[in-house]
């Protein structure tokens, strides 16, 4: 029993750090759109129809997702693919998910102007992230609104409205 539940320790643990796909595979960009679990199926009793009908009219955001400038590099596996995150475009798309306020977030550091300076720069790298996402790799699955009308406007053509909020406010 020992043993074995090593193996499976062991097993697990070169699992979790091997990459998603191999060095080698060259990065193939967006994964393509899903479809959405609340599409409707024919199999599907009046009641699940009626919450999909409901689901696929409602626009449902996501108020609080936190982000790595990480995971919206350009050239490789990003918030386009299906992730380990949270919530990513897949994800978005699969739930029907109208949109997402992305956290810009600095965590609390020394109040003098090295400080500042630090928060800036994290601030700045990520909402950065956050257009490079919209503008560069998903534009045509997602775009920022910076008002309701922007919002009402995006998720009517489509896409997925993607808002971001400042926690801390130092940077």
């Amino acid at each position: 029993s020992m043993i074995r539940m090593s193996s499976v320790v062991s097993f697990a643990a070169v699992v979790a750090a091997a990459p998603l796909t191999a060095q080698t595979t060259p990065y193939a960009g967006c994964d393509p759109k899903p479809i959405p679990y609340f599409a409707a199926s024919p199999d599907d009793d009046l009641l699940t129809s009626r919450a999909k009908a409901i689901h696929a009219r409602t626009f449902t955001i996501d108020t609080h997702v936190d982000i790595g400038a990480g995971s919206f590099r350009l050239g490789q596996a990003n918030y386009c693919n299906r992730s380990g995150s949270q919530v990513d475009l897949i994800k978005m798309e699969e739930g029907g998910l109208g949109g997402a306020f992305f956290s810009i977030y600095v965590g609390h550091g020394l109040l003098d102007s090295a400080g500042f300076a630090r928060s800036y720069s994290v601030d700045t790298t990520l909402f950065q992230a956050v257009h490079r996402f919209a503008e560069q790799i998903a534009p045509d699955r997602v775009a920022i609104a910076y008002s309701v009308a922007d919002a009402k406007r995006i998720y009517a053509s489509g896409k997925k409205v993607a808002f971001m909020g400042v926690e801390n406010g130092e940077g």
